[in-house]
């Protein structure tokens, strides 16, 4: 599906004051950082070596709808759409961080990261569901945690409609969605928040 680099890079620490300090360093009208040596402005050639996201491909364009229930009860299951009124537009992050066994996992104080990455991987837990409704849970979270984060607890739901079919989700341009994704949030988070949205590890 495009994910295999990604998900086996050797776990590593983003430094926030670093990232606060570039982030500070993004112009908006020329799109790039600016730098004390010149403008440095992240390419598809640097999303493809260093995330392994394919950059070529089908566009990673969501199907708008007034209302996703129907959709994510038969791809994730009805528990994601439980105690929830209709119209469904978003998934909770929460409800996907508690489907995948997450929830709650926080690294110790003494837990090295390799070691907190070796448990993670273990509290991994998908239960009883069927291997195809495992990947797309799995994948929706990678999806809404990793690579179109955003300052909310939600996801949209349209990422989950191009889970319908697996094969075909292997031909999306996801790095380049990730890039556009990263690129729209980076004016308003330089400008107004604490916090930067999008798959802030690229950075």
């Amino acid at each position: 599906m495009g994910f295999g680099h990604i998900l086996s890079v050797r776990p590593f620490h983003v430094d926030v004051p670093y990232l606060e300090a570039l982030r500070e360093r993004w112009e908006e009208d020329c799109k790039a950082f600016i730098m004390p040596w010149g403008h440095m402005i992240p390419t598809l050639e640097d999303v493809a070596y260093l995330t392994g996201l394919p950059v070529q491909g089908e566009p990673v364009v969501g199907l708008e709808r007034r209302d996703y229930y129907d959709d994510i009860v038969e791809l994730l299951g009805p528990e994601f759409v439980a105690g929830r009124r209709r119209p469904i537009r978003s998934i909770l992050l929460g409800s996907l961080l508690e489907a995948v066994g997450l929830r709650g996992r926080r690294r110790g104080p003494l837990e090295t990261l390799d070691e907190f990455c070796i448990g993670v991987r273990g509290a991994l837990d998908l239960g009883d569901r069927s291997e195809e409704r495992s990947i797309r849970v799995f994948v929706s979270y990678l999806l809404g945690r990793l690579l179109f984060a955003t300052q909310s607890s939600q996801m949209n739901c349209k990422f989950v409609l191009l889970l319908w079919d697996l094969a075909q989700a292997g031909r999306y341009a996801w790095g380049a969605a990730m890039l556009g994704h990263l690129f729209s949030l980076l004016p308003s988070s330089s400008q107004r928040s604490q916090s930067t949205g999008g798959f802030t590890p690229f950075l």
